[in-house]
This record gives structure tokens, sequence and C-alpha cells, in this order.
């Protein structure tokens, strides 16, 4: 199976956070898109639950080779680090 990349971002406006993705094959071919409403959340758990649910998606697809591009520092930051381990994208992570 060849690599698939998954993009996604969120943003949040006043109490309503919401987020997105798409997911390309090697060629760059969109495979599928998505979005979804958050509720009132930050715009960092925002951006963690956009992957989550992104990743979520692959893994029902299964996809497994998933290159993932985020524009949050702090949550790339967030997932190469320890602090991360008690959230529920760690263990979304864990099973690609």
């Amino acid at each position: 199976m060849e690599w698939v990349k998954l993009n996604t971002d969120a943003s949040v406006v006043g109490s309503r956070a919401s987020g997105g993705g798409l997911l390309r094959d090697h060629s760059g071919k969109l495979i599928f898109s998505f979005s979804k409403e958050f509720g009132d959340v930050q715009v960092l758990q925002a951006e963690a639950s956009a992957l989550s649910y992104g990743l979520q998606i692959c893994i029902s697809k299964r996809f497994r080779k998933v290159l993932v591009e985020v524009d949050s520092k702090v949550l790339v930051s967030l997932i190469h680090s320890s602090d991360m381990s008690n959230w529920p994208l760690c263990k979304v992570l864990l099973l690609l």
C-alpha cells in the first residue's frame, strides 16, 4: 500500500470550534475530505480533535501509512512530548 497524506486544520470563532481535513494519495488525488464541529473548545483542542477525527477515518478505511501535516507548532510539539500521553489522540496514534 502506498503512503497517503492527511492535512487537517481547525479554527475557533467566538465559542464555536470546527475543523476539517483532506486525505490524498501518493499522486495528490483526493481520497476523502471531512469537516466537523467541536463545540466550545480552545483552538489547540480543536486542532487535536480534527487530527484525531481524520486519523480515525484513516484507520476505519485501513490506511496505515499516513503522513500527517498540521499547521499548529504547539500540537506538533505536544505529539512529540510525553505531555501528550493522556490525550485521546495519543491512543489513536498508537493504532497506526
